[in-house]
């Protein structure tokens, strides 16, 4: 890491200089550098769109993912051989280029294979190193970074072939995208290795970028709650919110484990260790995993909340919402637009007039009815409260049954669920209506029927399932089966 990173043609910044500028401006010198790395790929797709000639010939031509591909190709040939051809990447190239897009023809392919290997061996200045400029914090100047993505050289069977540059590797392997959930592993394990080394200073980068992951992981927490309050209807919280939540809270108290680890490590360091400087980042170190801690702090009371939460939005949406007054456009808008200069006025019809249309437009056929709609009076508008609305629960109406109705109701299903075979609800209904039963029997029946649905509430030792619907002269609903509920399960 420190080959790719460090200047090819400037002494490298010392370690002791400028110590006291790292606590005050931010050193981002070497995620500037990385960056850079991804500038020549950035202007051979500009060069390639320049020789387009407007005739959309490379239009569908994506040059990023020929230049990683080749990275790739190339890669792949350094396991066990030498490197890669000329000959060879040419060809990959054009063979990817002609799946990309068909219709351009073999020369073309060809030419445009050999145009992004040029370019990435910077070809047009001599196979020169790129040299980027980047302002440097430790400094306070401006230096030149140089690099090389490719090399072409004579390996061990006489032959030149293509290698990568560490610089190339590390920009193809950094667009790998890991989760921040096992970056934060990562990085923390790292950080807690180079300490057990003495690798203070990088322990210090790794232990920022920990912190950068932190932040990372909290913003994707923070929106899919926030995500979950504001919509609950579209989340199921069995399904996609509870399995989140739960494993938010593992990872969360896995990290506290690591940086209490972590934080015993570091102070033991500290105690133990004479060297100013070394005491002065180790401090640092111990700081940033302290923040580091305090976000995960924060994510776990924010996770154990979400519960709470979810449930008081699922509330909220079935409360009546409280209306908001809008502004009278006869009394407040209208007479301040008169008191505006012809000039202004001009300018506020021309962009916002359509405000001053009604939602339906009424059609008018001639002058009298013109005259009638500019000449009715406008009745008030009725004042509405500010106050919030109020939700009265609807009283319970329980039906009552005389104790003949009562008796002779459950009399009568006893029997008809004693035969000990299935029965439907309306089967039951049509025969007590065949059998003589009046009306308000046959009410009772219905009653006491549905309120064996449920298991505790039922009486007669039957179970309940729904089979479809049923629709009778005088009731209709869910068409309900009783079959005879076993004494091994009731015990």
């Amino acid at each position: 890491m420190d080959v790719v990173l460090s200047d090819a043609t400037n002494d490298p910044v010392p370690e002791s200089v400028n110590e006291s500028l790292l606590a005050g401006p931010l050193d981002l010198g070497r995620q500037t550098r990385n960056l850079l790395l991804a500038r020549p790929l950035h202007e051979l797709a500009a060069k390639v769109r320049r020789a387009d000639y407007g005739d959309g010939e490379f239009q569908d031509i994506d040059t990023h993912y020929l230049a990683l591909a080749m990275f790739d190709f190339i890669m792949e040939g350094s396991v066990f051989g030498l490197g890669r051809l000329r000959e060879e990447v040419t060809s990959y190239l054009a063979e990817v280029v002609r799946q990309m897009k068909p219709a351009l023809g073999e020369d073309r392919c060809n030419q445009l294979a050999l145009e992004i290997l040029n370019s990435l061996h910077n070809t047009d200045n001599r196979n020169e190193q790129f040299d980027f400029p980047y302002y440097d914090v430790a400094s306070a100047t401006t230096r030149s970074y140089r690099f090389s993505l490719l090399t072409f050289e004579r390996q061990d069977d006489n032959q030149y072939k293509y290698r990568l540059t560490e610089a190339a590797i590390l920009l193809y392997v950094g667009q790998l995208d890991i989760g921040a959930e096992q970056m934060q592993t990562l990085l923390d394990r790292m950080t807690a290795e180079l300490v057990k080394r003495g690798r203070v200073n990088e322990a210090l980068d790794v232990s920022r970028q920990a912190y950068l992951q932190a932040v990372r992981y909290q913003d994707s927490i923070r929106t899919r709650l926030d995500r979950a309050q504001r919509v609950p209807d579209a989340i199921s919280w069995k399904q996609d919110l509870e399995p989140f939540i739960e494993e938010s809270r593992e990872h969360i108290d896995e990290r506290g484990k690591e940086e209490r680890s972590l934080l015993g490590l570091v102070k033991e360091k500290i105690n133990n260790t004479s060297d100013r400087i070394t005491r002065e980042r180790l401090v640092r170190l111990c700081e940033t995993v302290e923040r580091e801690a305090d976000i995960h702090l924060h994510l776990l009371r924010l996770v154990a909340q979400a519960g709470e939460k979810y449930l008081e939005a699922s509330r909220t949406m079935f409360r009546a919402r409280q209306r908001h007054r809008l502004p009278d456009m006869e009394d407040r808008v209208l007479p301040q637009l008169l008191k505006l200069p012809q000039a202004s006025l001009t300018q506020v019809a021309q962009r916002g007039w359509h405000v001053l249309l009604p939602p339906n437009v009424e059609r008018v056929f001639n002058l009298r009815q013109v005259i009638e709609l500019l000449t009715e009076p406008q009745a008030e508008p009725p004042v509405r409260s500010d106050d919030p609305d109020i939700i009265k629960p609807i009283p319970e109406e329980v039906p009552h049954f005389g104790p003949e109705v009562v008796r002779e109701g459950n009399r009568y299903l006893k029997l008809t669920f004693g035969a000990g075979r299935p029965v439907f609800i309306d089967e039951v209904l049509e025969k007590a209506e065949a059998d003589g039963l009046d009306a308000v029997v046959r009410d009772y029946l219905v009653f006491m029927m549905y309120q064996s649905f449920s298991r505790e509430e039922d009486i007669f030792g039957v179970d309940a399932q729904p089979q479809g619907r049923f629709n009778l002269p005088r009731v209709e609903g869910s068409r309900l089966l009783f079959t005879p509920r076993d004494t091994h399960d009731e015990q």
